[in-house]
């Protein structure tokens, strides 16, 4: 067959993030597994399912397409990284998904286009299970494409190709925590004095505002670096927010925040 297919040292490579540790703030990409999704034309449930296709492929402008590719995460026997090159082309492997969970593996002699809207739900109802990290995402877009063709295509042509979304993706992520941490910070201050001499950050739709800037879908990482660090000036640090002294607050206000966040985090 001339070159092989590749694979991780071990399963802790696969992975930028599984639970309990899942960023709630990461933009849904190529290589997140999700739950409570079902496959249309499959008879079985699925516990899980796999995003395949490119972040650009699923998305139209900054928003989910209406259908997007997915593979149902199936159980699967246990493989040892050292047998993925020569066999299971069917399946992308996910070992150690779940903790204590037995393997399991993405079956792409089952995939379905699944509603965009039921995946972004899923996302806001916190239902995202596990992120590929940049290796396993290359991985699975080469198992991937030797199943459909083939034809075996070097990890390193898939990075070139995913590099910089996934910068953008980790920009978007850290852009949006220290948002959402000065919009809470500030409303707790706002509640506590309406008198103090630090600016309240604006509510949740000023955060909007600031969030559509950046988010047509086409800005290099660059630009949406310049523009999260412009939004990131006009607002108190995550260090002057830890150095002012924040008042306990009530019921009342812990459930406003909850509120709060649960809706900022609806809308993205």
């Amino acid at each position: 067959m001339g070159k092989e297919l590749e694979a991780p040292r071990d399963a802790a490579e696969l992975y930028l993030a599984r639970l309990p540790d899942v960023p709630p703030g990461r933009p849904l990409l190529t290589g997140d597994v999700l739950e409570g999704v079902e496959v249309p034309g499959e008879d079985e449930v699925f516990e899980q399912v796999l995003l395949v296709e490119h972040p650009c492929s699923m998305r139209v402008g900054a928003s989910l397409a209406e259908r997007v590719l997915v593979a149902p995460v199936c159980p699967y026997q246990e493989l040892e990284p050292r047998h993925w090159p020569r066999g299971h082309y069917r399946v992308m492997p996910l070992p150690a998904l779940l903790p204590n969970g037995s393997f399991r593996a993405g079956a792409f002699d089952r995939m379905g286009r699944v509603k965009g809207e039921v995946l972004q739900q899923r996302l806001q109802q916190g239902r995202r299970v596990a992120c590929l990290s940049q290796l396993g995402i290359n991985l699975l877009q080469q198992r991937m494409v030797f199943h459909l063709s083939r034809v075996v295509v070097p990890t390193s042509d898939f990075d070139r190709a995913f590099a910089h979304v996934l910068e953008e993706a980790d920009l978007m992520e850290e852009w949006l925590l220290r948002r959402l941490n000065v919009v809470l910070y500030s409303s707790r201050r706002k509640r506590a004095s309406t008198s103090s001499s630090v600016s309240p950050t604006p509510p949740v739709s000023a955060a909007k505002n600031s969030l559509r800037s950046h988010s047509g879908g086409q800005a290099s990482a660059e630009r949406c670096g310049q523009c999260c660090a412009s939004s990131l000036r006009a607002t108190p640090s995550r260090q002057q927010a830890q150095a002012d002294p924040r008042p306990e607050a009530s019921p009342e206000a812990r459930s406003e925040e909850r509120d709060e966040l649960r809706d900022f985090l609806a809308w993205v």
